[in-house]
C-alpha cells in the first residue's frame, strides 16, 4: 500500500510539472509568434491590421530588429516560474520518499528465508495448512483456537497484516487473549508500529506481570532502532523471568553475533541447546558461534551430527557449506550442497551457489550452465541468478551474452562485491582496462574477504 500510494504522489506531481512547462510554452509561443512574426511584416493577416492597426505599427517600431531563438526566448522570459516550480517538485518527491520511510518502514528480518520460499516444500505445507484453516474459520468465525491457528500460519508465511488482522479479530471475541496481546505486539514491533506494540507489551504487563513476552515486544522495538544495549536489557529481564525461554534465547544469541561477542554467543548457545536439545534455529545460532570464535573445525563437526540427526533438514547442511566455503574447501562444499539437493531438489539457494562454485573451482562445467539456465528460467529478474548464469557464459567463452548479463546484475545489486568482481574481469577480458580495474577496486572497497579477493587484488597489481 505505501509504494502505491507514493507511486502515485510521484505521478501526480511529475504530471503538474510537465502541465505546467506546456503551458508556459503555450503561453510563450503565441506572444513569440505575434511579436517577431506578426509585428514584424512575415504575416499579415488584413483583418489583424484592420482592426488592431495602432497597435500593430507601435510594436513594429518597438520590436528588436533580430529575432532570437524561441527557446531562450522563453526560457529567459519564465525562468523565475520554472525554477520555482523545479524546486516544489524536488521537495514535493523528497517529502514523499522521507514520508515513506518514516511512517511506512519495512518489517525487520529476523531469520534469513532462502530465495526459492516460494516452491520450498515447507511453504507448499503452510500454504494447504492456511486454505484449510480458512475454510474452517469461514465455518465457525467466532472460534478463538482456529483464528489463533490461522494468524500463526499467516506469521510463518511472511503475510505479517494479515496476521495482525486476524490477531484484532482474536482480541474483538477475547480482550484479554495473552497470544493475542502477545502476536499482536511481537508483529507492531516488526512492522514499526511503535505506539501499537509498546499498548500491547503494557497491556501484557499488566495482565502476566511474571511473563517475558513484554521484554520480548520491547526487545524487538529496540533491536529495529538499533539500540543494541537496550535490546540485550530486555532479553536479559526476558530470561530472568523465564530461562527457558527459546525464543529469547535465540534473539540473544542473534544479538551476540551482531556484537561480535562470540564467546559469550558460545555460552548462551550451548545453554539454550541444553534446554531445548531438539530446536531447529538454536543450533545454526551455535555453529554460527563457533565459527566466529575461531573454532570452525569444531563447527563443521558439531553441523554434520546435526545433518545426520535431522536426516530431512537442509539448514545446516547450507552453513556447513558455507562455512567450507570461508575455510576455502571448495569441492566439500559442492558436496554438502548435492545434498542439500537431494533432501531439497528445488532449494535455489543450494542450486545457484553450487553452480557458482563448480564454474570457479569445481567441475562439469555443463552441469553448471544447465543449473544456471533453470535458476534464470525459472528467476529471471535476480540479481544473484543473473550473475550465476554471465559467470558461466563467460567461462564457456561466450563473452558478449556473458557481459551483458553481468552488467545487469552488477546494476541490479551494486552492493555485492562478487557481482562487480565478475563484472571487472569480464570486462577486462574484453579490453575495457579502466571500467574493469574500477568494478575490481570498488569490489574489494566493499568487501576484502568475498570469494575471488584474492583473484581481484592480483588483478589490479598488474601493470597495463
Amino acid at each position: 500500500m505505501a509504494h502505491k500510494l507514493l507511486l502515485l504522489v510521484l505521478c501526480f506531481i511529475t504530471l503538474c510539472l510537465v502541465g505546467f512547462v506546456i503551458f508556459t510554452l503555450l503561453r510563450s509561443r503565441r506572444g513569440y509568434w505575434t511579436r517577431y512574426f506578426l509585428f514584424k511584416g512575415q504575416l499579415q493577416p488584413p483583418l489583424y491590421e484592420l482592426w488592431f492597426g495602432d497597435r500593430v505599427r507601435a510594436a513594429r517600431r518597438t520590436a528588436s530588429r533580430k529575432r532570437p531563438r524561441f527557446f531562450f526566448w522563453w526560457l529567459k522570459k519564465n525562468v523565475v516560474l520554472l525554477f520555482c516550480a523545479v524546486c516544489i517538485y524536488v521537495v514535493a518527491v523528497g517529502g514523499a520518499i522521507y514520508a515513506k520511510k518514516v511512517f511506512w518502514p519495512q518489517p525487520v528480518a529476523t531469520h534469513r528465508l532462502g530465495e526459492a520460499v516460494a516452491v520450498s516444500e515447507e511453504y507448499k505445507k503452510l500454504r494447504k495448512t492456511y486454505i484449510e484453516l480458512t475454510a474452517a474459520v469461514e465455518k465457525h468465525p467466532g472460534d478463538v483456537s482456529l483464528l489463533l491457528q490461522l494468524a500463526k500460519t499467516q506469521r510463518e508465511m511472511g503475510s505479517l497484516q494479515p496476521a495482525m488482522q486476524t490477531y484484532r479479530k482474536v482480541l474483538m471475541a477475547d480482550p484479554r487473549s495473552p497470544e493475542a496481546l502477545y502476536g499482536l505486539g511481537a508483529l507492531a514491533a516488526a512492522v514499526g508500529e511503535v505506539n501499537l506494540a509498546t499498548l500491547k507489551a503494557n497491556e501484557l504487563a499488566l495482565l502476566r506481570p511474571n511473563k517475558p513476552e513484554p521484554h520480548l515486544i520491547l526487545a524487538q522495538l529496540a533491536l529495529r532502532a538499533g539500540n543494541k544495549e537496550l535490546t540485550a536489557v530486555q532479553l536479559r529481564a526476558a530470561l530472568g523471568k523465564e530461562p527457558a525461554n527459546l525464543e529469547a534465547r535465540e534473539l540473544l544469541v542473534t544479538l551476540l553475533l551482531l556484537q561480535h561477542s562470540y564467546a559469550v554467543a558460545v555460552r548462551e548457545a550451548e545453554a539454550g541447546m541444553k534446554l531445548a536439545p531438539d530446536s531447529a534455529t538454536m543450533p545454526l545460532l551455535l555453529a554460527r558461534s563457533l565459527a566466529g570464535a575461531g573454532q570452525s573445525s569444531e563447527a563443521l563437526a558439531f553441523l554434520r551430527s546435526v545433518a545426520a540427526k535431522q536426516q530431512t533438514a537442509a539448514a545446516p547442511l547450507l552453513l556447513m557449506a558455507e562455512l567450507q566455503v570461508q575455510r576455502g574447501e571448495f569441492v566439500p562444499a559442492i558436496m554438502s550442497y548435492e545434498e542439500v539437493l537431494k533432501r531439497t531438489p528445488n532449494d535455489m539457494v543450494a542450486m545457484n551457489n553450487m553452480a557458482n562454485l563448480i564454474a570457479d573451482h569445481g567441475y562439469e562445467l555443463d552441469r553448471a550452465a544447465a543449473l544456471a539456465s533453470m535458476l534464470y528460467t525459472r528467476n529471471p529478474r535476480d540479481p544473484g541468478v543473473i550473475d550465476t548464469m554471465g559467470w558461466i557464459l563467460f567461462k564457456q567463452g561466450k563473452q558478449e551474452q556473458a557481459l551483458a548479463l553481468l552488467q545487469m546484475a552488477a546494476g541490479g545489486a551494486p552492493k555485492n562485491p562478487v557481482h562487480r568482481y565478475h563484472y571487472g574481469v569480464a570486462l577486462l577480458k574484453g579490453g575495457d582496462i579502466v571500467a574493469g580495474r574500477r568494478e575490481l577496486a570498488e569490489a574489494l572497497k566493499l568487501s576484502g574477504t568475498f570469494d575471488g579477493a584474492v583473484r581481484a587484488k592480483a588483478l589490479l597489481a598488474r601493470k597495463g
